[in-house]
Formats: structure tokens, C-alpha cells, sequence
């Protein structure tokens, strides 16, 4: 007889987690907020990538300074509120992001309470000959087909 000791973590998504999706124009600020549980852990953070389990940190409340580079996060624990900005959006900064709570019980996994989804669409101007072109530029899945065709204004 065999006997087999499994260890299983918890990633804990809360079925009540709260989305939302925001498109900002490039080089714009952007600001959102996270409402977080009561008794949610001290140390908050901000992360990116599609699986919270494994998102890049890009932020924290346990960090002496919590704005980094762009990215900045207050956490107003009276209204148990995170305010998270991200300075002169640029594409790159499409994806998923998380807020999220250390969890205190290491069988357990990080608390996480909001996912914001950021896609880009913009208007940029761009100057070609001497002319000014207004164009709309929008980021496509991959695998989706793109015409360009050139218009000439007089």
C-alpha cells in the first residue's frame, strides 16, 4: 500500500471579483479604482498578465514608495479603496491587471477582488510630406487580416 501526501494551493478568485474594461488614447494618464473586502490583507498590490497566479507585480503597498516608474497606487483603507494610475499610456500597456491582497495562510494563494481589462484605441496624427493625417489605430487579435488603404486628402 502506497501512501501519497497531496498539497493543493488555492488561487482564489471570488465569484463577486469586479471587472471592468477601459480604452485610454496613448499618452493620456489613466486612473482607476479597485474597492477591496474588509479584512482584506494590508499589503495590496497591482499586478499585469492574463493569470493571476503568475501576473508581473508592478506595484505594491509593501514597497516604501508606492509609485513606480508610471504606475502609482494609493490605498485609502477608510474606504477600503485603491486608487491606481498609469502615467502616459503607451500600446504596450494593453492586457489584464489585477488588485490584489498578500495572503496570510501559505496554503493558500493571493486575494485577488478586480481585473481591469485596457485595450487601445487611439488617434494619433501623423505627418507624412508635409501633409497632417488624422488616423485611427487600433490594436487587432492576433490572426485577424488588415487592409490599409492610403487616402489622399486635397
Amino acid at each position: 500500500m502506497y501512501l501519497f501526501k497531496i498539497s493543493l494551493i488555492c488561487l482564489c478568485l471570488p465569484a463577486d471579483i469586479t471587472t471592468s474594461s477601459r480604452s485610454p488614447t496613448v499618452g493620456q494618464d489613466l486612473t482607476y479604482w479597485c474597492k477591496y473586502p474588509n479584512g482584506a490583507n494590508i499589503k495590496k498590490f497591482i499586478c499585469k498578465g492574463e493569470d493571476p497566479s503568475v501576473c508581473q507585480r508592478l506595484v505594491s503597498t509593501a514597497q516604501r514608495n508606492m509609485n513606480i516608474g508610471r504606475f502609482s497606487m494609493e490605498d485609502d483603507t477608510t474606504k477600503a479603496n485603491i486608487t491606481v494610475t498609469i502615467r502616459n499610456m503607451r500600446l504596450d500597456d494593453t492586457g489584464t491587471y489585477w488588485c490584489g491582497a498578500d495572503s496570510t495562510d501559505p496554503g493558500h494563494s493571493d486575494e485577488f477582488f478586480h481585473k481591469l481589462l485596457i485595450t487601445q484605441s487611439e488617434l494619433a496624427n501623423i505627418a507624412t510630406s508635409g501633409s497632417l493625417f488624422l488616423v485611427k489605430l487600433t490594436r487587432l487579435p492576433l490572426g485577424t487580416d488588415l487592409i490599409l488603404l492610403p487616402i489622399t486628402l486635397s
